[in-house]
This record gives C-alpha cells, sequence and structure tokens, in this order.
C-alpha cells in the first residue's frame, strides 16, 4: 500500500510573534540604559597629583647635604682598613727583607759548611802526616834498638861459643839397603804439604764381602769384576777384580785406584806430629815389627815426607816412600811392584 505524500506547508507569518520579540529588543536595551547611567553616577575620576615645582641651581646649591646614619661607621672603618693595608704592608716588607736575609744566610752557611769540610779534610791530611811520621820515628827507634839488641846477642853467642869447648855430634842415618813387606803395611798420601791415611784394610774388607757375595758369580762366569767402593774417610777405591787360574788352582789379583774425594784433607806437619793428632794416634799404636808404612809422596811434600820419614825412624818402623806424578793417582795393579821399606 502506498502512502501518500503530504504536502509541505510554508510557516505562516505571525505579528504577534513579531510583537514579541521588538519588545524583548526595547527592554534589553532599555536595562542597558539603566546599568550605565547607575555606573556612571557612582563613578569619581582619579586626578594623579600637580608636581612639585622643579627647583633651580641656586636653591639646588642651597639645600643641605642628607646626612646618613652609618656615615660615621663606615668613615671608621676605611679608617681601620686604611691603617690593616698600611700595617699588611710593612709585615710584607718585613717578610721580603727576612727572605732576603735568610737567602744570604743559607748561602753563607753553605760556604761555610765547605768552608769547614776543607779545613777537616786538611786537618785529617796532617794528622795523619804526623802519625806517620811518628810511626816511622818510632819504627826507626826500634829497629835501632833491635839491631843493638841483636848485636849484643850475637856477640855474647860468639863470646859463649869461643869459651865453650868443642862438642861432638853422632848422626844417624838408616843403611840405604831395603827390603820388600812381608807384614801389615800402612799407606799415607803426602799431598799439598798434608798427610792422609789411606785405610787399605777397610777397602779389602768391602771388597771381599764383595766377592764372596753375588758378585763372585760374575767373576766365575767372566773373570772380572770392577766396582767402587763407598768412602773411608778422605778417599775411596776403584777397583778391578780379575780371577786367574792355574791348572786346578784359582786366584783373585786385584788392581786399584785411590780417589780422593775431599780437597781439603789430611794433617799439616806441625799438626801430624803433634800429640793427639790423628798420624800420631795410628803410628804411636802399631808394633813396629809387623807393621810397615808406605807414604805416596806428591813432588810438593819432599819436605813433609822427610820429616815424618824421621820421625819413624826413630820409632824403629820401616817407611817406604813411592812418589807420585802430580796429577797422577795412587795406584796398584797386578803387574806393579810392592814397596820396600828402610
Amino acid at each position: 500500500m502506498i502512502r501518500r505524500r503530504r504536502k509541505v506547508r510554508e510557516i505562516e507569518f505571525s505579528f504577534d510573534s513579531f510583537l514579541d520579540v521588538v519588545a524583548n529588543v526595547v527592554g534589553i536595551i532599555l536595562r542597558l540604559i539603566l546599568v550605565a547611567w547607575v555606573g556612571a553616577r557612582s563613578y569619581k575620576a582619579i586626578t594623579p597629583p600637580t608636581p612639585p615645582p622643579a627647583l633651580t641651581q641656586e636653591e639646588i646649591a642651597e639645600l643641605p647635604d642628607p646626612k646618613d646614619p652609618l656615615s660615621p661607621q663606615i668613615e671608621r672603618e676605611r679608617h681601620e682598613l686604611a691603617e690593616l693595608q698600611a700595617r699588611l704592608l710593612e709585615q710584607l716588607k718585613e717578610w721580603q727583607k727576612f727572605r732576603q736575609d735568610s737567602t744570604l744566610t743559607a748561602e753563607e752557611l753553605a760556604r761555610l759548611t765547605v768552608h769547614s769540610q776543607e779545613v777537616e779534610s786538611e786537618r785529617k791530611k796532617l794528622e795523619d802526616k804526623t802519625q806517620q811520621d811518628n810511626q816511622s820515628v818510632r819504627v826507626a827507634a826500634l829497629s835501632l834498638a833491635e839491631i843493638r839488641e841483636r848485636s849484643k846477642r850475637v856477640m855474647d853467642e860468639l863470646e859463649a861459643l869461643r869459651k865453650a869447648p868443642p862438642s861432638k855430634q853422632t848422626l844417624r842415618y838408616q843403611t840405604p839397603v831395603s827390603h820388600p813387606f812381608q807384614s801389615t803395611e800402612l799407606m799415607f798420601e803426602c799431598h799439598h804439604g798434608r798427610i792422609s791415611f789411606i785405610d787399605l784394610a777397610r777397602f779389602r774388607d768391602e771388597m771381599e764381602r764383595t766377592w764372596n757375595g753375588p758378585a763372585g758369580e760374575t767373576l766365575q762366569i767372566t773373570g772380572q769384576y770392577s766396582d767402587t767402593t763407598a768412602a773411608v774417610g778422605a778417599f775411596r777405591l776403584r777397583y778391578l777384580l780379575e780371577l786367574a787360574k792355574s791348572g786346578l788352582k784359582s786366584q783373585i789379583l786385584i788392581s786399584y785406584d785411590v780417589e780422593p774425594i775431599l780437597p781439603n784433607r789430611g794433617e799439616t806437619v806441625e799438626k801430624a806430629l803433634a800429640a793427639g793428632s790423628d798420624f800420631r794416634r795410628i803410628i804411636d799404636s802399631i808394633e813396629p815389627s809387623d807393621s810397615q808404612v808406605t807414604l805416596w809422596v806428591y813432588p810438593d811434600s819432599f819436605a813433609l815426607y822427610r820429616k815424618l820419614r824421621d820421625y819413624m825412624h826413630d820409632h824403629d818402623i820401616d817407611v817406604a816412600g813411592r812418589v807420585v806424578p802430580e796429577g797422577a793417582t795412587i795406584a796398584a795393579g797386578r803387574h806393579g811392584t810392592a814397596s820396600r821399606g828402610q
């Protein structure tokens, strides 16, 4: 069903509405006029004060200066500040003068120190020279006194020899005929003016224990066995065992080298001949008929050898001397020679 459109009607002009609008506008205008009239009646204009008349130059000059209540205090502080500045300048000048004086004093002190050191050095030189001169004088005096004393002593000895009867001295020398050692042999090394004992008996005991043990089997199989013993005293022994068979008999041949292990070893001749020394303890405990002594002598120890030999000859002990070249070791072998004593 299709509806029909209604036609739009135009708004019709209404005179009443127009009058209402006019009345409202007029009312508003009247109200504004009333507000403006009431405000105009209550408003009072504020007029600025009239400035005072300008003063002339004469009037300005005649006006008195205004008085500041802080002027006396400011003036007093200025005066104190000036005094402080003047005092500070004076102290600054004094400090500069003191600094100059201290610099001059330090320089003067340094010069005085150097001068005092020079004076002290000169004094020491003079003292040393005086001491040397005094010592030379004393030495000369002592030398002169010693010369006189020795001259007197020599003259007294000569006079005593002139008066003494002639004396005869019997000199004892060992026979130059030697014989091989047949008993216990003791060995000593004479090297660098010292005598050292070589304990060959203990070395032999160790070698016997060695070839009676497992080393004996090696010796039987190979025919040779070499080893080095433990240290005994200042030496140890490097040895070689060789098995020599002659028919049904076997013989063990020994070759050895005595190896020193201590560089400073042994006793000097004075210590060795003193009571209680190692040399005297060994020599004084042996029987001359059962023991002989071999001295292995290096070229630097012949004087030592002679003194020790004479001591042992005085105790009826056979002594053999064997010379060892310098740098060589004390050694013995199957083809060596036996020591011969006197």
